[in-house]
């Protein structure tokens, strides 16, 4: 393939829009839950091992990152290809609850390495091409392209599944990982990063990270805002399937239903920096989670075939925050920390999230699908009117301060 060809630091670009092309090729991605099922496994367990994948990727994210910043962050792209084959692998072939952890802890790895790594080598890149002010711009298309393959490949997931077995969705996903993994060894390490790793380099590294967070306020609120708004909107996802089917929806149709969901998200991330310069930081801020709560709510008060469009909500925050969250923590840190930054916002979501996982598994074993929405939609109001009153605080100081 001539994109494979060497061609600098300039090359990256392109080859990362591939690469996360590929990443999109996720044709299991709209019968997961029901391949699990048909393995034995209840919705409850379904969550249970879901906090498995995001333990994995929070106990991995720091050292990922840090893998990142010392050894490249090409390196990182590589040994992420290839724990993602291995568990893909595995996925196709499990039938006991713990072998489905196991599975979920090494897509949960496979995604910590990838997790600061891609958008630091973008943005890098792009800075030694002298294109940094172009890099909202094009992480939004990355994430949309990204956002429109899981689209496709989910449609065609579903119809292979309904056909063919379910299986065979998750075998047809192999050799979309194997191209990454030549993708990644055929990019260019950008010439701010530079092999650090000596000894005693971890424990100043540590402490130049603390560091960075405790004297940078707004570091540490985006942090926290960001890692809020995900749990709220990420921790639904297992129950997706299982609410398609309550609303009457069959299985053929899984994939298009996801699909829309992938576009919605797309477009979201497509136009994140318009939406953002139109609405302000403020008002897009306490959108967001209010979204999410609301979808919650009209989830659970009105059944039907047509209930899933309320699941946009949720798509919609998805795609914003992706770029929005992710420029902001650029802005504020150095290349040399950049992606342990990132890969620490991303590990602290993924630690508040695992309770909220465990809770609704422990709901759902005692209350339906419907009560458990209505349950949270409640609890996501409440959190959002906390955040309101928060923002409005620290915008009434930053008045008064000017």
């Amino acid at each position: 393939m001539i994109i494979l060809s060497k061609g600098g630091v300039a090359s990256n670009i392109q080859k990362m829009y591939l690469f996360k092309i590929l990443g999109g090729v996720v044709f299991f991605g709209s019968v997961m839950m029901m391949f699990i099922e048909s393995r034995g496994l209840s919705l409850s367990d379904i969550f249970y091992i879901h906090i498995a994948y995001v333990i994995s990727m929070a106990l991995f994210e720091a050292p990922t990152g840090y893998f990142a910043d010392v050894y490249g962050r090409k390196k990182s792209l590589i040994v992420g290809s290839v724990v993602q084959l291995l568990s893909i692998v595995l996925f196709a072939v499990a039938e006991s609850f713990w072998l489905f952890l196991v599975v979920e802890v090494l897509m949960g790895m496979a995604l910590a390495f990838y997790s600061g790594a891609i958008s630091a080598l973008v943005y890098e890149s792009l800075d030694a091409d002298n294109r940094v002010s172009e890099y909202q711009k094009i992480w939004g298309k990355m994430q949309f392209y990204n956002f429109i393959v899981m689209a496709l490949t989910a449609m065609i997931g579903s119809v292979v599944a309904d056909c063919y077995g379910l299986v065979y969705a998750i075998y047809i996903n192999i050799p979309s990982v194997v191209l990454m993994f030549l993708v990644a060894l055929s990019l260019e390490e950008p010439p701010s990063v530079k092999v650090m790793a000596k000894k005693g380099y971890a424990k100043e590294f540590a402490t130049n990270i603390v560091e960075t967070f405790r004297l940078s306020k707004a570091l540490q609120l985006i942090v926290f805002y960001s890692a809020i708004v995900y749990i709220f909107n990420q921790s639904i996802y297992p129950a997706y399937q299982n609410y398609y089917d309550l609303i009457g929806v069959n299985l053929i149709w899984f994939g298009f239903i996801h699909a829309a969901l992938q576009i919605v998200a797309g477009v979201s991330s497509f136009y994140a920096y318009r939406i953002e310069k139109a609405l302000g930081k403020r008002t897009l801020a306490l959108m967001l989670p209010f979204m999410v709560a609301l979808s919650y709510l009209l989830m659970g008060s009105f059944i039907g075939v047509w209930s899933f469009v309320f699941i946009f909500f949720q798509q919609f925050v998805r795609g914003v925050k992706l770029v929005v969250v992710s420029d902001y923590i650029n802005q504020l840190v150095g290349s040399e920390q950049r992606a342990t930054i990132l890969s620490m916002e991303s590990m602290l979501s993924k630690i508040l999230i695992a309770p909220m996982l465990l809770l609704w598994g422990v709901s759902l074993a005692f209350i339906s699908l419907t009560e458990t929405l209505l349950l949270f939609g409640g609890i996501g109001i409440l959190v959002w009117i906390i955040l309101w009153i928060f923002i409005e605080k620290l915008a009434q100081k930053d008045v008064q301060s000017k």
